[in-house]
């Protein structure tokens, strides 16, 4: 009977342990929830926009289509919101959110529990006859630890040992700790408390601030792809019309080499003409099925159920901003120059803290614990032990930190050029936008006269062909010339239309959350 009990602990001990495991099987269970996780993101998010309210917030989800056309302002929300990349930009910037709301949970009190448990046996053999002694042996301590505004750490412990020997009572000691650790030196650890913290913060606006950047690409492009697509129709229904006019002038010029009217090679070339349209037409037809298919994938949209895209007016409004009033709202305004001029900033801390690597360091340590060593029995005695001291580092081998403040040194060298760097590129950039939206201005009225003038062309030419006056040469070759400046200043004018959503995005003023962005150029 007496080796029983000690099993009998033994197996409670067991039971224990069992019943531990379960719980820590059960954790994943008590994960905060996706939404739960995605809510404390954009909450993160929200605080870092504080400033920055420009900057969108990464909470778009994914978007039917609906029934009827598309629109190209409907295109674009779609895109932002169902594109694969786009999706994955969202949770990279979310990513980076939850970074900082772990780093900042670091700054709350930190709870940690432990528990152990033992079980022995120790046993003798004298003249066949064994004694055995069990010792059963835990400990339970509960703590605390938070981080001090001005730099240091404070900690508190609660806890107990509890010990039984088989044949003998059991005791069990209380103890309590507490425990402050406060640097003197080194600027106290003040600002290198909120550092990690503020690294946090600032890699969120940064992500913020290329998320923002990354956006506005995707979204002229998907403008781009829309609206080349429109073109592409246009240009189709142009070439549909040449075709049927060829085919007449064709079917004209055989009769008229039957009457005599007209040469042979004359009725020929309007027959290879209208074949080289229709070619046209083939390659024209399979560019736009190709363009579209790649449209649907980069919407996320369903192969299966083709889209139809709703017509769209190309606005064109000649440019009036001046390129010095330019460079000056892109100085103020764009996204990239603001962290570049951040990453100078961070670096001169990173120099401060390096710096401060080479000073010696004094920490303050605080010390109290108190021990009931067994509080059950009659002869319990309380043990106090306090301590205070400071801890002095002099600087005598500094070889890792005087290459950390050499690296440190360099990178701020480093940013200081590449923010110099960036600001000149913002200044050529700008001008040189200006000048080839410019440019296509110029051509778009040299091919508004072209065209024009086609069009009279085509019809003197017709006039003389049908009076046989003329072949019909000058017939071809003034509905190809009428052709081509339709199609040229269908290009030129979305190639300027492109040009002046880029400028604003260069500009730091492309606001995609604006209805009238699509159509406004306030430029």
């Amino acid at each position: 009977m007496k080796l029983a009990i000690p099993w009998l602990q033994a197996l409670r001990i067991a039971s224990l342990f069992i019943g531990l495991a379960r719980v820590c099987s059960a954790v994943p269970q008590g994960v905060p929830l996706p939404k739960d996780a995605d809510a404390a993101a954009l909450k993160m998010i929200d605080e870092a926009r504080v400033l920055e309210p420009h900057l969108p917030r990464p909470d778009a989800v994914p978007m039917a289509v609906g029934p009827g056309p598309l629109t190209l302002s409907r295109a674009v929300q779609i895109a932002l919101a169902n594109n694969y990349s786009m999706q994955r930009e969202r949770e990279q910037v979310q990513a980076n959110a939850l970074s900082a709301v772990a780093i900042r949970h670091g700054y709350s009190p930190q709870w940690r529990a432990q528990t152990t448990a033992s079980s022995a046996e120790s046993g003798i053999t004298i003249d066949n006859t064994r004694t055995t002694n069990q010792f059963v042996n835990s400990f339970q301590s509960v703590g605390v630890s938070q981080q001090l505004p001005f730099g240091g750490t404070l900690g508190l412990d609660f806890g107990g040992a509890y010990a039984q020997t088989s044949g003998l009572s059991a005791s069990y000691s209380p103890r309590a700790a507490i425990s402050l650790n406060q640097p003197l030196l080194r600027g106290a650890g003040n600002d290198l408390f909120q550092e990690p913290l503020t690294r946090a913060k600032r890699g969120l606006i940064y992500a913020l601030r290329n998320y923002k950047a990354v956006r506005e690409d995707f979204a002229i492009s998907v403008i781009e792809s829309f609206l080349t697509l429109q073109n592409l129709r246009e240009k189709s229904a142009n070439l549909e019309e040449k075709h049927r006019s060829y085919d007449l002038l064709a079917k004209r010029a055989q009769t008229y080499f039957v009457l005599g009217l007209e040469t042979e090679i004359e009725a020929l070339r309007a027959g290879q003409e209208n074949l080289f349209v229709q070619q046209d037409l083939l390659n024209i037809d399979l560019d736009l099925k190709n363009r579209m298919g790649l449209f649907e994938i980069s919407l996320a949209l369903p192969t299966e159920s083709p889209v139809e895209l709703t017509s769209f007016a190309i606005p064109y409004e000649k440019l009036r901003i001046d390129p010095s009033q330019a460079v000056q709202i892109a100085m103020s305004r764009r996204p990239d120059l603001q962290t570049a001029a951040d990453a100078v900033e961070d670096s001169r801390r990173a120099v401060t803290f390096a710096k401060r690597g080479l000073l010696p360091s004094l920490d303050l340590n605080l010390n109290a614990n108190l021990q009931d060593s067994n509080a059950r029995s009659s002869t319990a005695t309380i043990n106090d032990e306090y301590f205070a001291g400071v801890t002095l580092s002099l600087p005598l081998e500094r070889t890792q930190e005087r290459l950390g403040l050499y690296l440190a040194l360099q990178t701020l060298r480093q940013n200081e050029r590449a923010l110099i760097f960036v600001r000149s590129t913002i200044t050529a950039a700008i001008h040189n936008s200006i000048d080839r939206i410019k440019s296509l201005e110029n051509q778009i009225g040299i091919q508004n006269s072209i065209f024009q003038s086609s069009i009279r062309r085509a019809r003197v030419a017709e006039i003389l062909f049908q009076d046989g006056r003329v072949s019909n040469r000058e017939v071809i070759e003034a509905n190809s010339i009428r052709i081509a400046a339709m199609n040229a200043r269908l290009d030129l004018v979305l190639a300027h239309y492109i040009g002046v959503l880029q400028l604003k995005r260069d500009l730091g003023v492309l606001d995609l959350d604006q209805p009238s962005f699509l159509t406004a150029s306030d430029l």
